[in-house]
């Protein structure tokens, strides 16, 4: 079941909560039902907010999505968005994030391309 929830789902988790389907119509408040019981253990490595938790793992939603739909994004600041997935993968596993640094095309990319003046991909 876990495998077939999208990451738009997680990043929803969240988020500020709405109002459920159930008949309890009350505003749910993902901050106190959620994230202090248990969401914030899905970040070890890192003090957080929930709030600064949801923001840039919305961002990254966004980009994968843009990504995804085949959107240009050359006229965004790709050093940024890629400083950004390190960051939110260190909050889960440093070394995971230094796996995907190591291993990772990008940074040589955007070195190239502010070298010569050109886009690469």
């Amino acid at each position: 079941m876990v495998a077939e929830l999208s990451f738009g789902f997680w990043v929803s988790l969240l988020g500020k909560g709405g109002r459920g389907r159930a008949p309890d119509t009350r505003k749910k408040n993902y901050d106190m039902t959620m994230w202090r019981k248990a969401l914030y253990k899905a970040f070890p490595h890192a003090r957080l907010s929930r709030v600064q938790a949801h923001q840039p793992l919305d961002y990254l939603r966004t980009f994968r999505n843009r990504i995804a739909h085949h959107e240009p994004i050359f006229n965004r600041h790709l050093q940024a968005d890629f400083d950004s997935i390190l960051n939110v993968s260190g909050w889960i596993c440093p070394r995971t994030a230094d796996w995907i640094r190591h291993h990772s095309r990008v940074e040589n990319l955007l070195a190239c391309a502010r070298d010569d003046g050109n886009v690469l991909f």
